[in-house]
């Protein structure tokens, strides 16, 4: 549908069909079930901006798969760093990782707590014990 707008129509946005003002962007599709009708979509900049987001969120979920997946055929933690890139950036991690960690440091704040509380009614209890017998 959108290689068949002659250049004298109202550039239209494939996506939202917005009117667009400038100049459009153009995606090539390569396949799909929708190609032979779709090869070519215009977009607004709006549209094209939010495909480039969701692509790269793309990107990084495939490539967290591919890491969660090296870390558990038993690749070597310098194997590991290089494929991970050379920059500073922390690695992202999944929702499923993020949760386990979460309840991984509940868990731990749990046990410090309930442990620093026991410690502190034992050490009360000894102070009032050793003051009430004089001797």
């Amino acid at each position: 549908m959108a290689d068949h707008q002659d250049e004298n129509d109202e550039k239209v946005c494939d996506r939202c069909s917005d009117p667009i003002m400038t100049e459009p962007i153009v995606v090539s599709v390569a396949s799909g079930p929708l190609h032979p009708n779709h090869s070519r979509i215009r977009l607004c900049s709006s549209c094209a901006d939010s495909m480039s987001r969701w692509m790269l969120r793309k990107r990084r979920s495939h490539r967290g798969r591919e890491r969660s997946g090296a870390r558990r055929s038993g690749t070597s933690g310098s194997e590991k760093s290089s494929a991970r890139g050379t920059g500073r950036e922390r690695p992202t991690l999944s929702r499923t990782e993020r949760e386990r960690r979460k309840t991984m440091i509940r868990s731990l704040l749990f046990v410090v707590l309930a442990s620093g509380t026991g410690l502190l009614v034992y050490a009360l209890a000894q102070f009032l014990t050793s003051r009430g017998n004089p001797g």
